[in-house]
């Protein structure tokens, strides 16, 4: 019985490893053909290692761009976005606060 429990989890890991190299194969062709997906928001929260909450949060501060709605129901950034915020590159917009700007991200 517990081999069959390794078993399973040794199934499942393959399964991930076969998603995540599917998923870097399909991104590696978008890149060739100059196209910047979009990225779904459980992704993003992955990415980001935020939670949901956290991330709506920083969003209604300006610290972190709206998620781009793809269909009714499913949003989420695209690909440069991303890598913008979790590089830190970006420069996100400042606030007005009581007539004086402030910055958010530092």
């Amino acid at each position: 019985m517990i081999d069959n429990k390794k078993s399973d989890k040794g199934r499942y890991l393959q399964r991930q490893v076969d998603k995540d190299q599917a998923i870097r194969s399909s991104l590696r062709r978008l890149d060739a053909a100059g196209i910047d997906p979009i990225i779904p928001r459980f992704d993003c929260l992955i990415a980001l290692n935020l939670s949901a909450p956290t991330i709506s949060r920083m969003q209604r501060r300006n610290e972190l761009p709206r998620f781009e709605e793809i269909s009714p129901g499913r949003k989420g950034w695209r690909r440069a976005t991303l890598l913008e915020v979790i590089s830190g590159r970006r420069t996100w917009p400042k606030l007005e606060t009581n007539g004086q700007s402030k910055d958010l991200i530092k």
